[in-house]
């Protein structure tokens, strides 16, 4: 009886039942005799809304549904809520100059859709929220990702309510990339975790990579089939990620980095490599540390501009 489950919510929303669709065996069912009997399957029971905003939803369904410590421990839930406030596309008029015609242009903008699903067990009903933000692609520069400035925010914080313990795989930042073109990661600021059963390279925080070259030769031929780039940010015992940490620059198979991108010669051809582990910990105090004070930053402008003016021609 989900009027039983979530009588706060839906004396708030008002729902109305819409329909039952029985799935079984891999058919799709809808309709039909609800009383007869079914088993091996799912029954699902939709119901409709009124029409209202993400950022409506988001907000009713969290203070109804959630427990007052989640609310209250911000974290992800406030990154949620930031993403929701993403309309979908914004219009207006403009006339050319001496002219009394109107035309309306249509903008399109980062949107965003709520999801709430309940999944129940037979001692406890499990919920979960999903926010999404579509966003055109010609907005994304794939080959310099930094996802937080995606949807707007400099840090993403855990949960207060995992702050009592260490709970890894409960604060995840998950990075997916569908290439249309073979693409190479060439730089990170952030570790690289290379065994997750290794509870102390977990508690260091940073990337679990299942692929840092991707190979997309495959897609021509096997039109449904596409390799993808994953990767998955941990916290390890931080409470916060910055939006530095989770840059990743990458570069078309085959190329280097320019240097003005961040890449230092001198460094790579001490340690043979970009993603040395040792450029890794400089790139932190860099990114942690430094750039997090105005005068570092100012310090790292200066030095940037002064440094890659000659560096090349010394390396």
């Amino acid at each position: 009886d989900l009027y039983n489950l979530f009588p706060g919510s839906f004396r708030i929303h008002q729902p109305e039942f819409h329909s039952v669709f029985l799935h079984s065996g891999g058919q799709f069912l809808a309709g039909g005799d609800y009383e007869s009997t079914f088993t091996g399957g799912v029954v699902s029971a939709i119901y409709t809304l009124p029409m209202l905003s993400t950022e409506e939803l988001v907000n009713k369904m969290s203070a109804t549904i959630l427990k007052k410590e989640i609310r209250s421990g911000e974290g992800f839930l406030d990154v949620a809520k930031k993403i929701s406030t993403f309309q979908e596309q914004v219009s207006f008029e403009v006339s050319p100059v001496g002219s009394e015609d109107f035309e309306e242009v249509f903008v399109d903008l980062p949107r965003s859709t709520f999801t709430f699903s309940i999944l129940p067990e037979q001692t406890r009903v499990l919920y979960m929220f999903t926010t999404l933000l579509d966003i055109p692609i010609e907005q994304i520069d794939v080959y310099d990702l930094k996802p937080l400035d995606l949807i707007g925010v400099d840090t993403v914080s855990r949960s207060e309510y995992f702050s009592n313990g260490f709970f890894p795989l409960n604060s995840i930042i998950s990075v997916i990339i569908y290439p249309e073109n073979n693409f190479e990661v060439k730089e990170i600021n952030s570790p690289i975790i290379e065994d997750l059963g290794n509870v102390e390279l977990l508690k260091s925080g940073g990337w679990f990579t299942y692929s840092f070259q991707v190979n997309a030769t495959s897609i021509d031929k096997h039109p449904n089939l596409r390799d993808k780039l994953d990767m998955k940010y941990f916290f390890g015992v931080e409470s916060s990620v910055s939006k530095q940490q989770l840059e990743i620059r990458s570069v078309p198979l085959g190329e280097e980095l320019p240097p003005q991108v961040g890449g230092c010669l001198i460094a790579t051809a001490a340690f043979g490599s970009e993603m040395a582990p040792q450029i890794q910990f400089l790139r932190e105090i860099r990114d942690n540390t430094v750039l997090q004070t105005e005068s570092g930053s100012a310090f790292m402008t200066g030095f940037n501009q002064f440094y890659y003016s000659f560096s090349p021609a010394i390396a």
